[in-house]
């Protein structure tokens, strides 16, 4: 959608969605945050999230077409992939912070250690030993 939808539209599409909100508490965290973010958004941001989350979305199907397919060496793959995702993102929030991107950023680490414990699992099945 980032792709495709000019920022001037998404922020008349922030507007509207919380005009209601802001209508009854002109306070509202949640609706003053979607406003502030629509806000500051240009063609330039726009485009470079539309690539950076097209780019983590691909690369996340790849390897977990991989993992489905229960190809061991996808693991460390996407344990490194999602590791140098979340420093870039950790960077990222350095300077300023986007709850979208500290939600992604969670959501990764999340998924890492599932991912670590799923690899640990699997090696030891594969050697023979005992699964916990």
């Amino acid at each position: 959608m980032l792709l495709f939808v000019a920022p001037a539209t998404l922020q008349h599409w922030a507007r509207t969605l919380t005009a209601h909100e802001l209508a009854q508490d002109p306070h509202d965290f949640v609706a003053q945050h979607v406003l502030h973010s629509a806000s500051t958004l240009s063609r330039s941001t726009t485009l470079f999230g539309a690539v950076y989350l097209l780019a983590h979305g691909i690369a996340k199907v790849v390897l977990v077409v991989a993992l489905l397919r229960e190809q061991l060496w996808a693991y460390p793959w996407t344990i490194a992939l999602l590791g140098a995702f979340i420093v870039y993102q950790l960077y990222r929030l350095t300077y300023r912070i986007s709850t979208w991107l500290v939600v992604l950023t969670v959501f990764d680490v999340f998924v890492l250690g599932l991912t670590v414990l799923e690899y640990r699992r699997r090696r030891i099945a594969k050697a023979g030993g005992p699964e916990r």
